[in-house]
């Protein structure tokens, strides 16, 4: 039993899994899924507390996208070298979310009147697994080349980056719902793990193999439609309903949330911190007052 886990959070876990391995051997089973107009396939790459889910599920909420909230698919590809057993544990995944009503950590990222769990005609498919996934690239980044090996579509990376400041203080708490203390020891740990995971997307950059679409969390929230038809055309999908933006745009805070200001940051830890996202061109312009 993991720290901070009860009896309670085991059981759905346990029930969660069953759920996923019935579901997509169902799916496989009956090859009632069709996957064969599966144009692209989606990876997030970036850092823990950026926002990740709340795009993950709008664009789960797109006809022509299904995406797996936290499904970790290279975790799995050590299991399967099957690219039609990881998209059935994608869709099941989806499904599995908006049964439970997209509900995660405390929040809300049901999508009225949208798509979310399931799908007209597939063109993209993809796994919502930010921080996990940067961290398993960072002790191995050929798995990231492994993944391409098994999966015959293309593959395309979504970076969704937010003001390290913010990223840092949320993570060092243990998350939004979680709200824990921070003493310097966990903010310096927090901060050198923070920018190991940066450098692990810098080395993908520099590697330019796969295409990689940068959002940042504030543009996003201050203009939600536009960015959400940014990235479906990223994804190929160059006709986005009026509709669905509106739809995706509800859900969407009305600012971002400033976590910096919830703990006590030292100036010496101010000036290692801003020296680092200066290092790296895709993180210019942030700022503990920015």
């Amino acid at each position: 039993m993991r720290k901070g886990e009860n009896l309670k959070t085991i059981k759905t876990k346990i029930e969660d899994k069953l759920y996923l391995y019935a579901r997509s051997y169902y799916n496989r089973l009956m090859k009632s899924a069709d996957y064969s107009g599966i144009k692209k396939y989606l990876m997030f790459v970036g850092y823990p507390r950026s926002g990740h889910s709340l795009i993950g599920a709008i664009l789960d909420a797109h006809p022509n996208i299904v995406l797996a909230h936290e499904l970790d698919v290279l975790k799995y590809i050590r299991h399967t070298k099957s690219e039609r057993a990881i998209f059935s544990m994608i869709v099941a995944r989806s499904e599995w979310f908006a049964k439970n009503g997209g509900v995660w950590e405390g929040y809300v990222y049901k999508v009225p009147n949208q798509w979310q769990g399931k799908y007209r005609e597939l063109k993209v498919i993809g796994d919502k697994k930010g921080g996990g996934t940067s961290k398993r690239l960072a002790n191995d980044i050929n798995s990231l080349f492994e993944i391409d090996n098994i999966i015959h579509k293309d593959i395309v990376l979504l970076h969704v980056i937010r003001n390290p400041f913010d990223n840092i203080t949320t993570r060092a708490r243990g998350g939004s719902h979680r709200l824990g203390e921070v003493d310097d020891e966990l903010l310096l740990k927090n901060i050198n793990e923070h920018f190991g995971d940066v450098e692990t997307i810098n080395k993908i950059k520099k590697e330019n193999k796969f295409p990689m679409l940068d959002i940042h969390n504030e543009n996003f929230v201050a203009d939600p439609k536009k960015e959400i038809a940014r990235i479906c055309n990223f994804l190929g999908i160059n006709k986005v309903d009026e509709q669905y933006l509106n739809d995706c745009a509800s859900i969407v805070f009305s600012s971002p949330k400033k976590t910096r200001n919830q703990i006590n940051w030292k100036p010496e830890f101010i000036e290692m911190v801003q020296k680092k996202i200066d290092n790296y061109e895709f993180l210019k312009g942030y700022s503990f007052s920015s």
